[in-house]
Order: C-alpha cells, then structure tokens, then sequence
C-alpha cells in the first residue's frame, strides 16, 4: 500500500505570541493538499504535526476536533502521545482525554484520513483546551483539506481527447465515443441557437430526426468539468 505523506499547516509563532501552544509542522500552510490512489480504498493519508507547549509550565490539556462538510465515507482520527482517536465526520472528539506536555516539551499531533475511494474537501477545526477551563479555548485553528487523485484526472483527460461523434454525416441517430464522461448534449445551428438537448443517461443512441439539412455543432457536457468538447457534424436527411 502507498502512503502519500503530506504536511499540516505552520502557524507562524508571531501570530499566537500570547497562546500557551502551538501547532506546527513542515508545509507552512492551512490549506491540506493530499494527493492519493483512489484505486486503493485502504489507502491511509497521513499529515505529520506536533503540539509545543510554549510555557515553562507542565500543560494538561484536552482538545476537540470537528470536520465538516467531508464527504460520508471519509474517516479521520487524530494521534498524539496518548494514543490514537477516530472520529466520523461532522463530530467532535477528544474531549475527554488529557494530553500532558512538560514545559518546552512536543507532543506528537498527526491527522489520519482514509478516503475509501472518494475524493473531496472537508473544514477540519482545533481546539485546545486548558483542562480546568474547558468552555474557553487557549488555541484554535481551522484547515482545509483536500484529497485529489492525479491518475483519475489524466484518465479524464485522455477520455476527452478521444471524444468523438459518429457517424457523419448523420441521416437519423448519432453515437458518442466515451460516452461514460458525458451528461448532456446539445445540439446547435451554425447561430449558436441549441436545437435539441440530451440528457446521454437516458439514451444510447441520440436521435436526429427532425432537423433539417445543414451543420450542426455538438456541445458535449459533463455536470462538473462544464463544456468537454465542441464537435460539427453534417445532417444529411435521406432522399427519396
């Protein structure tokens, strides 16, 4: 199994002067960027950090870790010193474990996430706690994580360079190569003014009839990716 290491967030020291921690690690960044094997659902990412206690006191603390809008099947826990501590999405967690970090001291802080085959964005949210404060937190920090998979993307694009529209000329119906990246279609005259519109998920084949002779532009879509390819096709009805 692959592992994508990949860093979270820097939080420059200047900026929490007065906070007793702080979290820190190489990417100098609040933006989490995993790029990962969607083909391997066992796949787990993992983002290196550390807490510091930046006093000259022994810490107990207790934190809270919330992930928002992170697709279902994600699953994330967060590591440090005293263990290991999943979480589904949306919840809180941690509350209740008290983490001691002698003065000047680190404590491990690592994010696990293991996408089960789904790429996506989640809002992932911090708080540390002092243990006799528990309603105010001492540090707070929010992170945006995202996990794309290049190979997906590649396959995408050497789809859309095959795309193609077939046959043409075209007397009745036409078909549309690697039909598996296209949600709709439409049909245009040569003024730019759609004709016909197909939604391709309901149709194998897409049927012309009724137009009249002439050239048409093809405009293929995917719901996400927006216009994939324009193609021009010639309508030739038959003749008696």
């Amino acid at each position: 199994m692959r592992h994508f290491l990949l860093f979270l967030l820097c939080i420059p020291f200047a900026v929490f002067a007065q906070t007793p921690v702080d979290i820190t690690a190489e990417a100098g960044e609040t933006q989490v960027d995993f790029i990962a094997d969607i083909t391997d659902t066992w796949q787990e990412l993992i983002d290196h950090g550390k807490l510091t206690n930046l006093t000259n006191d022994e810490l107990s603390l207790k934190w809270s870790y919330t992930v928002q809008d992170a697709p279902a099947d994600w699953v994330f826990k967060l590591c440090d010193d005293t263990g290991c501590y999943p979480s589904i999405t949306t919840n809180t967690f941690g509350i209740d474990t008290t983490l001691l970090v002698a003065a000047g001291d680190e404590s491990l802080w690592d994010l696990h996430l293991n996408h089960l085959g789904v790429t996506g964005d989640a809002v992932v949210t911090f708080d540390i706690y002092d243990e006799a404060d528990l309603d105010n937190a001492i540090y707070s920090q929010t992170f945006n994580v995202t996990v794309t998979d290049p190979v997906s993307t590649d396959n995408v694009q050497a789809k859309i360079s095959k795309l193609s529209v077939y046959p043409n000329p075209v007397r009745s119906t036409i078909n549309i190569t690697e039909m598996s990246i296209v949600d709709e279609v439409v049909i245009y005259n040569l003024l730019g003014k759609p004709v016909r519109t197909f939604d391709v998920q309901s149709y194998s084949e897409l049927n012309l009839d009724g137009l009249q002779d002439g050239v048409y532009l093809i405009g293929m879509y995917n719901n996400e990716l927006g216009l994939l390819k324009t193609s021009r096709i010639l309508k030739k009805n038959a003749r008696p």
